[in-house]
């Protein structure tokens, strides 16, 4: 490949993994993995450390996966919260991304271009570079807070500050065609491209779902019920095994600011270590197990952006029963998924039904997912030829 069609790509991301979250934003990190395979990238991430001083950084720099990263932490011990805190938190943030820019510069050299991910916070450093050194900039967006479900995309600064940025991009990437709509339908207008997230997949085996009693329903997710609703989960298998006692178990993989009133939930019903199970936060490395053992994975949420769960499921021969959320709706199939309206509680107990009486056929039918597209082959292939229409266009 000539030099030329191997641009030096700087990731910026406001979720990444770091030494106090070791999976948040990981599926940007198996992103700028998936781009080293094809041309030279560098990832640098800025996060706040309330155990530093304020005033005061660390930094880590290592290479992963080829991948040089960079993470530079400020101090926040004893900032508050207040407005005016706020602002000096946003001068620390600049100091750092400053302070993490000149170590790439040395470690790296100069980029071709900087690859945003999650705004606002990362925007800044790559307007900045855009204006002073004219390096073009392209985002990428998970946040759901653009989805009318969330309603998080509020004030107006953050508007305005968002507005400003993505319209100096050179090209805007949502994970799923609900963003990309909830962003417009905010007056964020650019070119927009979709690029999913990879996902993990391992060696095809003989699955273990000989006998469905019990049948096992699988969650992988964050406990947080403003977006998840594990409750209402929770409450249908305490429905459903009334009427047929104990036939389906629930499998909880995760952990979140909510498990404690979801555990006294299922506790409080008679289901706790009988029919309902928490597994705590499981290494994906460990998580192939479940889905072997599992007959279908589910996605009960009020919004999601993407949901790698669902697509992980199907790609490693799951069938899935999701709500009408948004990300899912771009892969999940009637021949091997069930789709049904969010917050609808009968419906739930029917997909259940309906998933169990005809799994044989379910089991057969999610054959034919194509989880090629997302490959980290394909989706590095797909980010490098956008790199290079960007860079032939500036």
């Amino acid at each position: 490949m000539p030099v030329a069609d191997r641009p030096k790509i700087l990731f910026v991301s406001k979720w990444y993994p770091h030494d106090r979250d070791p999976i948040n934003g990981i599926f940007v990190q198996k992103q700028a993995e998936a781009v080293a395979a094809f041309t030279p990238t560098a990832v640098l991430h800025v996060n706040s450390d309330p155990s530093l001083a304020t005033g005061r950084y660390r930094e880590e720099i290592q290479t992963i996966q080829d991948v040089l990263t960079v993470i530079v932490y400020y101090g926040t011990r004893n900032s508050g919260d207040h407005f005016i805190s706020r602002i000096r938190k946003l001068f620390l943030y600049w100091k750092a991304s400053r302070r993490g820019y000149r170590m790439i510069r040395q470690q790296f050299g100069r980029p071709d271009l900087v690859h945003v991910n999650i705004l606002r916070r990362p925007g800044l450093l790559a307007l900045y570079l855009k204006f002073t050194l004219g390096i073009p900039y392209l985002i990428s967006e998970h946040w759901s807070g653009y989805l009318p479900a969330d309603g998080s995309y509020r004030g107006f600064l953050i508007k305005l500050a968002t507005k400003i940025l993505i319209r100096q991009a050179d090209a805007v990437i949502t994970v799923s065609t609900a963003l990309k709509k909830a962003m417009q339908a905010h007056g964020l207008y650019n070119r927009y491209f979709i690029v999913p997230n990879i996902l993990e997949t391992w060696p095809v085996e003989p699955f273990a779902r000989q006998q469905k009693t019990p049948f096992k329903l699988l969650v992988i997710t964050r406990l947080y019920e403003r977006e998840k609703n594990i409750a209402g989960l929770i409450e249908s298998i305490a429905r459903l095994n009334r009427k047929k006692d104990q036939l389906f178990h629930l499998h909880i993989i995760g952990d979140g600011e909510d498990k404690g009133q979801l555990v006294r939930l299922a506790a409080g019903k008679d289901l706790l270590d009988s029919q309902v199970f928490f597994h705590g936060l499981v290494p994906n490395s460990d998580i192939y197990p479940f889905y072997r053992s599992s007959h279908v994975l589910v996605v009960n949420s009020h919004y999601e952006t993407f949901s790698i769960t669902a697509a992980e499921a199907l790609a490693n021969g799951m069938p899935v029963i999701v709500t009408d959320c948004g990300g899912p709706q771009d892969f999940v199939k009637a021949a091997y998924g069930i789709t049904i309206p969010i917050g609808e509680p009968q419906r739930l107990d029917e997909a259940i039904w309906q998933m169990h009486r005809n799994y044989d056929q379910y089991l057969e039918s999610v054959k034919e997912f194509d989880a090629t597209p997302f490959s980290a082959k394909a989706v590095g292939e797909k980010l490098l030829n956008l790199y290079q229409s960007v860079l032939k266009n500036i």
